[in-house]
């Protein structure tokens, strides 16, 4: 090994470069190893100037190594490196790069000693600052981006396995480094989405290198929905929207929904992080909400309904991209429960919608929208198969004509609300509202139905008074109007207490599905509803021999 002495380069800008590094020449028997570099250090005063992510890296050609290191935009250092393959004498120029390694994770292929060379190269400087700031980064010796009590939960890689993975919540953790200028400036955004969450889901930072490598985290920051399974690993969900406080709380409301399902239907146990065969009285879904389709059945189910949306996949049982998508169909068919009918059709068997809809590969997936329907009006889909992706897109045509129906009778309450929970929103008496204020209740309700589509609920309206002591005995006789979430199979209801608007209205929903809101015992004689006449949109005035 050869290190020359350090120079300073005459008549560079004060402004710009401050020392040069010396240059650094290593000779070994890997061929790899051998690299002529000369690295230039900068500090840079002018903070308008300051480099995020500045980096150091030795590329071999074309080759990309896996040598970096990364320093912190708070110390106001870049980086410029300048490198020579000894060998083919190619002359590779790297200015800054983003965040994609830890400045632990420094691999070069001839292993630590090239690191105990640069480090040697460095102690030759006298400038002694230069080098403390440098040794800091390999050090770790950072300032937290977050407040030990903050409202993002910091944890150690310790702390982290036992309070997410091990835990049968959701949790939305990033994975971050202090000196990272992407995380500095998405820390405001994940707080602000933290405190808007808190008591919903919990939102976590962690940066230890070992959980990184686990979960296969190569860039700064990475964002996953971490969603507990009663005791098995947790599935985790790669989070790929917009680094805003607003996206981040939409991502985190949809895996609120996913969990709330395993709820529902047994599989998880809310609040317990037992298996669901340690439970009693858990037991398996065994029915689909998926509708199996037929050429018998679909002109009657799908053609002549123009009330509903409807979602269908066109598969192959052989089909190995039909059997991945599979869960994910089911998934989605759940959440669009009450909204957006979904449904499957063998298309080996079913050979004449086969052809009708001009199947030639597996899966296709077809949308109905709501109204007449007719072969040249379905849309196809070719997005992409996650279930974010899928419910987007379904839900952009059940949004348009969105309405909320109103609940008429028992029959219809018994057989929408049987097995999945129903919001019940009880509007003021038609003689007390009159139409302009019942239609803005309605259209309260609607966006509340538009945002809420990734949940499984089913939502209906009812006029106050017309099922009175179905009322009395949930206690809704505060006034109007009044809300009641209401799952007949599970015998439990909750009240909504906040005022009626599609802030608040939400917010109970997503703080109900994550088991997080008060909750009573249904009336073991709960009242069966009346049959009640149906709005017909106008206003209603007293007969005359009661005025």
């Amino acid at each position: 090994m050869a290190f020359t002495g350090a120079r300073m380069r005459r008549g560079a800008p004060l402004s710009s470069l401050l020392c040069l590094a010396p240059g650094c020449t290593y000779t070994g028997k890997n061929s790899a190893c051998r690299w002529t570099v000369d690295v230039c250090w900068a500090l840079l005063v002018d903070f308008r100037k300051q480099v995020d992510d500045a980096a150091f890296a030795l590329p071999r050609g074309n080759d990309a190594l896996s040598a970096r290191f990364f320093l912190p935009s708070l110390a106001c250092l870049s980086c410029l490196v300048h490198t020579v393959d000894a060998e083919t004498k190619t002359h590779v120029f790297l200015g800054c790069s983003p965040c994609l390694f830890s400045a632990l994770e420094f691999k070069p292929p001839c292993g630590s000693r090239f690191l105990k060379v640069f480090k040697m190269a460095l102690a030759q400087t006298q400038h002694l600052a230069l080098l403390l700031a440098v040794l800091s980064v390999l050090t770790g010796a950072q300032a937290g981006l977050y407040a030990p009590n903050g409202p993002v939960k910091v944890l150690s890689g310790q702390q982290f396995k036992e309070q997410v993975v091990g835990s049968n919540d959701l949790f939305i953790v990033e994975f971050y480094a202090d000196w990272c200028g992407h995380c500095q400036r998405f820390a405001p955004e994940f707080e602000k989405a933290a405190k808007a969450l808190r008591g919903i889901v919990t939102l976590v930072a962690v940066s230890d290198q070992s959980a990184m490598g686990e979960y296969g985290v190569q860039g700064f920051p990475t964002v996953k929905a971490f969603v507990g399974r009663g005791g098995k690993p947790p599935k985790t969900f790669d989070y790929n929207q917009g680094r805003d406080a607003a996206s981040l709380i939409e991502f985190a409301v949809m895996h609120a929904g996913k969990l709330a399902r395993a709820r529902l239907a047994g599989k998880i146990d809310a609040g317990t992080d037992a298996k669901p065969s340690e439970k009693a009285g858990s037991p398996e879904k065994d029915t689909s909400d998926v509708i199996e389709l037929t050429d018998g059945n679909f002109n009657q189910l799908v053609m002549k309904d123009d009330k509903s949306v409807w979602f269908v996949e066109f598969y192959a049982p052989w089909c190995g991209h039909c059997k991945a998508l599979a869960p994910t169909w089911e998934e989605v068919a759940t959440a669009l429960k009450g909204k957006v009918k979904v449904g499957k059709v063998d298309a080996t068997v079913e050979k004449v919608l086969a052809s009708t809809y001009g199947i030639r590969g597996f899966p296709t997936l077809k949308l109905f929208p709501a109204g007449e329907k007719s072969v040249g009006l379905v849309k196809d889909y070719e997005g992409a198969r996650t279930t974010e992706a899928l419910l987007k897109y379904a839900m952009e045509f059940f949004s348009v004509n969105v309405t909320t129906e109103q609940l008429l009778n028992e029959s219809q309450f018994r057989k929408a609300c049987g097995d999945q929970l129903c919001v019940l929103a009880f509007l003021p008496h038609i003689l007390d509202s009159k139409t302009e204020k019942r239609n803005e209740y309605l259209a309260t309700l609607n966006r509340v139905v538009r945002a809420s589509f990734h949940m499984p609920i089913a939502f209906f309206w009812s006029q106050g008074g017309d099922q009175y002591e179905f009322e009395e005995q949930l206690n809704l006789a505060f006034g109007y109007p009044a809300v009641v979430a209401v799952h007949l199979s599970k015998g439990k209801y909750a009240i909504h207490r906040g005022d009626f608007s599609q802030e608040s209205i939400n917010t109970f929903l997503t703080q109900l599905l994550a088991g997080k809101a008060p909750i009573s015992e249904l009336p073991k004689n709960l009242k069966k509803l009346e049959e009640s006449r149906a709005w017909d949109g106008k206003d209603e005035e007293l007969p005359k021999d009661e005025l």
